[in-house]
C-alpha cells in the first residue's frame, strides 16, 4: 500500500472516531424527558412524571405544529410579539392550569393564558414555566386543560418537559467541534488520497 493510501486510511479512522465522539458526547444527555400530545378541543387532564439524569434548568412548555397562518398561531398561543401581530380576530382563548410537584411535594403552579415568551422552529410554541430539577428526585407534572381550544387542536399540541440549550452550551460545543473535525479530516484525507493517485499516474506517464 502506498504511503499516501496509508496516511489517508489513518485519517478516516480518526475521523471516524472524531464522529462518534460526537454522538457518544450529544447523545448521553436527555434533551426532552417528557413529551406528550394533549387533545386541547375539549376540558381534560393529564400527568406525567420523568426523572433527570444531570441536576439542570428546565422549560415546561407547549408546542404545536405548523399548521395554522403565523399570525393565526401566535395569538391563540399567546405569544408576545411586540405589538407586531394584531390579535383581534384571533383571541387567545386556551388556558392550561399547570401543577409542578418534586417527591409529592408542591412546588409551582400557573396558567397558559395570557403573553408569553415564545418558540419558533420545527414547531412553534410557548414557555409555562422555568424550574430547577434534580437528578435524584421524581418529578411530577399535571396539566388541565381549563379552557379547551378547538381550532388550535388541529396543531397536534404538545406539552414538553426540555433542559435549555445552555445548560449544556459546553456539550453543544464539544460535539460540534468533533463533526467539524470529521469532517476535515475527511475531506484532507480524500485530498491525500487523490494527490497520491496523481503522482502514480504522472510516474506512469513518465
Amino acid at each position: 500500500m502506498r504511503t499516501s493510501n496509508k496516511i489517508a486510511l489513518v485519517l478516516v479512522v480518526i475521523s471516524l472516531f472524531a464522529a462518534l465522539n460526537g454522538y457518544r458526547v450529544h447523545g448521553r444527555h436527555d434533551w426532552s424527558p417528557v413529551s406528550m400530545p394533549i387533545d386541547i378541543s375539549k376540558a381534560s387532564s393529564y400527568e406525567f412524571d420523568f426523572i433527570p439524569k444531570k441536576n439542570s434548568g428546565y422549560e415546561l412548555g407547549l408546542s404545536t405544529d405548523r399548521t395554522l397562518g403565523f399570525d393565526v398561531q401566535n395569538c391563540r398561543l399567546g405569544i408576545e410579539t411586540k405589538g407586531f401581530t394584531d390579535c383581534r380576530n384571533h383571541v387567545e382563548t386556551l388556558d392550561l392550569k399547570w401543577s409542578l410537584f418534586t417527591n409529592e411535594k408542591f412546588i409551582a403552579e400557573g396558567n397558559s393564558l395570557g403573553n408569553s415568551s415564545g418558540f419558533w422552529g420545527e414547531r412553534v410554541g410557548k414557555i409555562l414555566h422555568r424550574f430547577d430539577a434534580d437528578k435524584s428526585k421524581r418529578h411530577v407534572v399535571r396539566i388541565d386543560v381549563v379552557i379547551p381550544d378547538p381550532t388550535l387542536s388541529v396543531a397536534n399540541p404538545m406539552v414538553e418537559v426540555s433542559s435549555s440549550a445552555m445548560e449544556y452550551k459546553d456539550t453543544f460545543v464539544i460535539a460540534g467541534l468533533s463533526y467539524y473535525a470529521s469532517i476535515a479530516l475527511l475531506v484532507i484525507a480524500s485530498v491525500i488520497w487523490l494527490m497520491g493517485f496523481f503522482v502514480m499516474w504522472v510516474k506512469r506517464k513518465t
